[in-house]
């Protein structure tokens, strides 16, 4: 579906603006959810939760196919796509450290807080992206073949960890979080999905109908899996089921947008996702205590308003004020 989406003036792919827009909006929903262990959170929290899952393992489907564009082959060109992550995710570090969102205040705390990408809890994705990009090009090094069974293992091993708590080299959540080989797998898919376009292509355009159903059957189980579920299911079939479902969203979207044009908010929203990424947190800390009494579904439409409007606002005046440089300070 990606290989088949127009592609505009500047060489964008109209589908994954699509995708990249649709997950930064999953991702400023779910973090204006309650959390799962909170005691007050309510069904509207947990379904909602479950439907945006989609989120960061599509940001990093869409990465590893951006990225397979260019390739990772060069020294240069990996020192130039990290700087591209480090150097965004530094200055929004410093701010949230300087304006008192982050708790560290020993010089080591937060040297630890800029290494592990938790300066703020969803920072995680930045250490998450770099080991991809890392170990992809270590990958290439040795060779295009070694990107299949890579693939293979980094599929198998979560299943198999979530079977086999001995496997688990993570400790608790907070490195569970940070655990590449829970993720690494939607990268290298996206990879391969660049790999074998034109055989995608050529599936995209003569079962297009077959490619939507088999999407849409996807979105169903993964809603029937929680929906029948009594209790959580166990975790190898959340593995697995959660793969599922993000494939499912990213191929639909891709689908629904083969041959559709980009509007400005769209565009927008995909240009500026990392930027957005980076800000909105702060707007929603802002805003919960003023919101707790709210009835679940106005609470939750209003820290999304705030978080995206608060994080758009932030991009649209660092662009208006920095020009070309917030692409490398601001991520947009």
């Amino acid at each position: 579906m990606l290989a088949r989406s127009p592609i505009d003036e500047s060489g964008r792919l109209a589908a994954i603006d699509y995708v990249k827009a649709a997950a930064i909006v999953a991702v400023v929903v779910n973090h204006s959810l309650l959390t799962l262990w909170n005691p007050e959170a309510t069904a509207v929290d947990n379904i909602v939760r479950r439907a945006v899952q989609f989120h960061v393992p599509a940001f990093l489907v869409v990465s590893g196919y951006l990225y397979a564009r260019t390739g990772l082959s060069k020294r240069r060109i990996v020192a130039r796509r990290l700087v591209r992550i480090l150097v965004p995710y530094v200055v929004a570090s410093a701010v949230v450290h300087v304006t008192g969102f982050a708790g560290a205040t020993r010089l080591r705390d937060i040297a630890f807080e800029f290494v592990t990408g938790s300066a703020l809890p969803i920072y995680y994705y930045v250490f998450l992206l770099i080991v991809c990009i890392v170990a992809t090009s270590a990958l290439c090094a040795v060779g295009d073949r070694a990107i299949a069974p890579a693939v293979v293992i980094v599929w198998l091993y979560p299943v198999a960890a979530a079977l086999i708590p001995a496997l688990r080299f993570d400790n608790g959540f907070f490195w569970g979080m940070r655990n590449p080989a829970y993720y690494y797998g939607y990268f290298l898919a996206g990879w391969v999905a660049w790999v074998h376009r034109p055989r995608l292509r050529a599936l995209a355009t003569r079962r297009r109908g077959a490619v939507v159903v088999t999407c849409l059957l996807g979105i169903a189980g993964y809603a029937l899996l929680w929906g029948l579920a009594a209790a959580a299911p166990p975790l190898p079939v959340q593995v697995l089921f959660r793969g599922i479902y993000t494939f499912s969203v990213v191929g639909l979207t891709a689908s629904l947008t083969a041959n559709a044009t980009v509007p400005g908010p769209v565009g927008f929203l995909s240009r500026a996702s990392y930027g957005i990424y980076l800000y909105h947190y702060p707007f929603l800390v802002l805003t919960w205590p003023h919101v707790t009494g709210f009835a679940a579904v106005p609470r939750v439409a209003a820290l999304v308003a705030v978080g995206l409007t608060g994080s758009v606002l932030v991009c649209g005046a660092g662009i208006r004020v920095l020009g070309s440089r917030a692409r490398l300070l601001l991520g947009v």
